[in-house]
């Protein structure tokens, strides 16, 4: 028996944006994105494949995907990072041991889709500590401002996922 653990990224992408501060915490989080994908994929294609290939090899749902990447691989492992449907951790998961995607695809798709969004989680949190230690404005105009970019995430996701859905039908 296999024990999997998954840590949120976010909690990190704050710290590092509150100790180290702008350029370096954006350096350290690309780092961070791109070490974690590309550790988690090899780990995942090349020791627990086997395993994973034989609990899902007669799933349908399965055999889809795996179709849908074979075809379009970059697309679909950018669009699976955009959509926000799976945590990242788990589509890396899924990407190395259930299909057959290129490393490059998948390593570009990561770059594309997980980079900018690890750098407005950096962003968010450099302006939020700014903003508090100047005392500058009141404690609603944060919310609106966390509450606008959670909106603009969620509107992104959404066209990301039902992209996905589309590009995964029978």
């Amino acid at each position: 028996m296999q024990l999997t653990v998954v840590v949120p990224v976010t909690p990190f992408m704050v710290a590092a944006a509150y100790i180290w501060g702008a350029p370096w915490s954006y350096v350290l989080v690309s780092l961070g994105v791109i070490g974690s994908a590309a550790c988690g994929f090899f780990l995942s294609r090349f020791v627990v494949r086997p395993q994973v290939q034989r609990i899902f090899s007669n799933r349908q749902e399965v055999q889809r995907i795996c179709a849908a990447v074979g075809q379009q691989g970059f697309r679909v492992a950018l669009l699976c990072r955009l959509s926000l449907v799976l945590p990242t951790a788990v589509g890396t998961f899924v990407l190395g041991a259930l299909t057959d995607i290129r490393f490059l695809d998948f390593f570009g798709a990561t770059l594309l889709g997980s980079v900018p969004e690890a750098w407005a989680v950096v962003y968010l949190a450099s302006s939020v500590k700014g903003s508090m230690s100047h005392g500058q404005l009141p404690w609603y105009v944060y919310l609106v401002a966390v509450v606008a970019v959670l909106m603009l995430v969620s509107t992104i996701a959404r066209i990301a996922k039902s992209a996905l859905d589309k590009s995964i039908e029978p």
